[in-house]
């Protein structure tokens, strides 16, 4: 994942987290964009996967899709991978409930410790658009060795890319992230995000599903 020079995802609170995970867009407040897409995107997670699977939240941040996803199942099981360190301690903080019970916590730089081929289910929103090009393609691959055969992979994403730069600002880095990810894990399903809301995210953003062919 992701490693600058100045790390915008570095935060000192919760607060902090949730401005920066999702960042005003569209006219909505970061409050108003929590409390829509949160629950939306977990509600098509859960109909992708069986309730007693693993699932791996790369780019786990705090833990806004895990929490939603551990709330409403019981024998669940999530894998976090962030590439900050003080995400994944305000991940800690924001659900301790599951930590060590049905959470479990990596930073980018552990992610060879997941064993291969050990999940079922990997969901990447807003995250992979940040990934440094220089470990896209590597990053990519890692997922797709601890993704189980025929597993699946969600990405929701902005269709250009979001790559940081020295000092810490967002740009367009060009690369078709799209092409990459059909280059490893084939062609991908279309999902429709059934609110007005997260249909207008779609002109400017893509929702897929990849399945792992072996």
């Amino acid at each position: 994942m992701a490693r600058v020079g100045k790390n915008v995802f570095e935060v000192a609170s919760l607060e902090s987290a949730q401005k920066i995970i999702l960042t005003p867009e569209k006219g909505y407040k970061t409050e108003e964009r929590w409390q829509v897409e949160t629950p939306e995107h977990a509600a098509l997670i859960k109909g992708l996967t069986a309730s007693d699977a693993t699932v791996l939240d790369f780019g786990i941040g705090i833990g806004r899709i895990a929490k939603e996803l551990l709330l409403g199942t019981r024998n669940l099981n999530i894998v976090g991978v962030d590439a900050s360190r003080t995400m994944i301690r305000l991940c800690r903080e924001y659900m301790p409930q599951y930590v060590h019970n049905r959470l479990t916590l990596y930073a980018s730089d552990e992610i060879s410790r997941i064993p291969d081929k050990s999940v079922d289910l990997i969901y990447a929103i807003y995250v992979l658009q940040h990934v440094e090009a220089r470990i896209l393609e590597k990053t990519i691959d890692e997922l797709f060795r601890i993704l189980k055969p025929s597993g699946k992979f969600y990405v929701f994403n902005l269709f250009k890319r979001s790559a940081i730069d020295k000092n810490g600002k967002f740009y367009d880095d060009k690369i078709d992230l799209l092409s990459i990810l059909g280059v490893r894990f084939g062609e991908a399903e279309d999902l429709n995000l059934n609110s007005p809301y997260m249909q207008s995210f779609l002109e400017d953003h893509f929702s897929k599903l990849f399945t792992k062919q072996v």
